[in-house]
């Protein structure tokens, strides 16, 4: 076994560690500091709480209220709310159109992650001095998030993430036949930034394009599926052991397939998020299209 092999197995191992202790760390952290909103337990019919909680918000800013602070009519709709079945997970899936949605947003955001923490973990080997490299590997990262927040309000949301991601793609693959040296270095940074900036957008975008209802737990599983990546990309990197160009022609791939399956998302640039199940299978569709030109 060499040296650069026992180093990535120590690097997978860390990865291991990190993923595990830190969330769990965060949650028992927050666990005391998190309060119940009053829209969650508007949505579970508490009504009197949530008053509790929207009255003290008033007294804070200053603000008078009305009282009685919800009519009759109101609390029978909060009432007509708490009785509809909540989502689960099983909502994401069982719908054609949400479904493969799903699963285009879990395969986009492991793709992010894969990529992303490969080329951190490779920021070394660029032929420089390795601090220098760790710190420019760092600092195209501020970049990619700069270009992310303009290009979603200028292009859209989703002509930016494919667009970043086939240029990260693209140059995992130019690198290949590029020398150790400055252009390989140039390359590499250029990869690095673009996958910054798709790896910012796919919070933004996959939370606007899952609907009120599913939209935690989309996130939540779309996240859970991420760290999957993180866990892979370090044992991607060990195939470079036995064959240089594997990680990369893995990598260049990997992102180029998830940038051109990103033109199936619907566009979400200005338009309103999707409160219901329904509204979420026809987002982006000639459907939705439709009710909105009747409206």
């Amino acid at each position: 076994m060499t040296l650069a092999t026992i180093t990535y197995f120590v690097r997978y191992w860390r990865t291991l560690q990190l993923l595990i202790s830190g969330p769990l760390f965060l949650f028992f952290l927050l666990m005391p500091f998190i309060p119940e909103s009053a829209r969650w337990l508007l949505s579970h019919g508490n009504g009197e709480k949530a008053e509790k909680i929207i009255r003290k918000v008033a007294k804070v800013n200053k603000r008078k209220l009305p009282d009685p602070l919800f009519t009759e009519d109101e609390i029978q709709k909060l009432e007509v709310v708490s009785m509809v079945p909540k989502a689960s997970i099983f909502d994401l899936f069982r719908t054609p159109v949400l479904r493969w949605r799903t699963i285009n947003f879990i395969y986009n955001w492991m793709v992010n992650n894969i990529v992303y923490y490969g080329l951190t973990y490779s920021s070394g080997d660029l032929g420089f001095n390795v601090h220098l490299n760790f710190f420019l590997s760092g600092a195209v990262e501020i970049v990619g998030y700069v270009l992310a927040i303009f290009t979603i309000d200028f292009f859209g949301r989703r002509p930016s993430i494919a667009t970043f991601l086939i240029i990260g793609g693209c140059s995992c693959l130019i690198n290949i036949g590029i020398p150790i040296g400055t252009w390989n270095t140039v390359v590499a940074l250029t990869g690095k930034s673009a996958i910054s900036a798709s790896y910012t957008i796919v919070y933004v975008y996959s939370a606007e394009c899952f609907p009120t209802p599913v939209r935690s737990i989309g996130i939540g599983i779309c996240s859970m599926m991420a760290r999957v990546g993180t866990i892979v990309s370090p044992m991607i990197l060990i195939l470079g052991d036995y064959y240089y160009p594997a990680p990369l022609i893995i990598f260049g791939t990997t992102a180029i397939t998830a940038g051109f399956l990103s033109f199936l998302f619907p566009e979400t640039r200005g338009m309103r998020l999707p409160e219901t199940i329904e509204e979420g299978e026809t987002l982006g569709t000639k459907a939705k299209d439709d009710n909105s030109a009747g409206l």
